[in-house]
């Protein structure tokens, strides 16, 4: 079973502060670059909660967990992508 651990509002938080960090020449601006975006920005996660349960959550969620067991049975690409969660582009 595949679990969102952090969902789509988290990995857009993490996308503008990475955005924010390309930008930067030296630790110093890093830090200060750091406090200036993820302080606005810390009540993304908490949306997480709100949309960990719609099926557009798989497609950019910022971390997953699997729970399940090792199986002597291969399964073949197109019986993976069936079982995918997500919407996807289609959408």
């Amino acid at each position: 079973m595949l679990t969102i651990i952090r969902g789509p509002a988290t990995a857009l938080a993490y996308a503008i502060a990475f955005f924010a960090f390309a930008w930067c020449r030296s630790d110093t601006q890093a830090l200060r670059i750091k406090n200036l975006v993820n302080w606005p920005l810390f009540w993304l996660s908490k949306l997480d909660g709100h949309l960990i349960d719609k099926p557009g959550a798989y497609d950019f969620a910022a971390a997953f967990a699997y729970f399940g067991m090792k199986d002597d049975v291969s399964l073949t690409d197109e019986e993976i992508l069936a079982k995918f969660q997500g919407r996807g582009m289609d959408a």
